[in-house]
């Protein structure tokens, strides 16, 4: 993933990077409702003794995007499907009626519930490290 963001604080260290964020929509808005002026703040190693004010690009390794999104997205996904499954399949049969779709359904909730605690808590001990170099024109 490649971007590029404008320098809004430095230190000898670091430096606070405010980076706008893509559209997906080609810049038409008012047509999906999404908000394309959003901007986010990163926090990025100053290596390359960057100023305030200058504009900088941003890298980070795609796979890495890669494995945060599986995390985020794919993970989830197939914890609500294992729990309505694993209720499908191991209940026995004399249990199973109409109680049994809704006793799958809060499991698989459960499951999803209980992986972004996780994730949640993972994501506190890990930091993006994002690499910066100066804009070439």
């Amino acid at each position: 993933m490649k971007t590029f963001g404008r320098v809004i604080s430095s230190n000898n260290d670091n430096v606070i990077v405010k980076v706008i964020r893509n559209s997906a929509c080609g810049k038409s808005c008012e047509k999906c409702g999404s908000t394309c002026d959003m901007s986010y703040l990163i926090s990025v190693n100053n290596d390359i003794n960057a100023k305030n004010g200058e504009i900088v690009n941003i890298e980070l390794n795609s796979n890495k995007v890669l494995k945060i999104a599986a995390v985020f997205y794919i993970l989830p996904l197939f914890l609500i499907v294992l729990g309505i499954i694993s209720i499908k399949i191991f209940l026995p049969i004399s249990l199973s009626n109409t109680n049994s779709d809704l006793l799958a359904i809060f499991t698989g909730i459960f499951l999803y519930s209980i992986c972004m605690v996780l994730i949640h808590k993972l994501n506190k001990n890990k930091n993006i490290n994002y690499k910066i170099s100066h804009r070439q024109f």
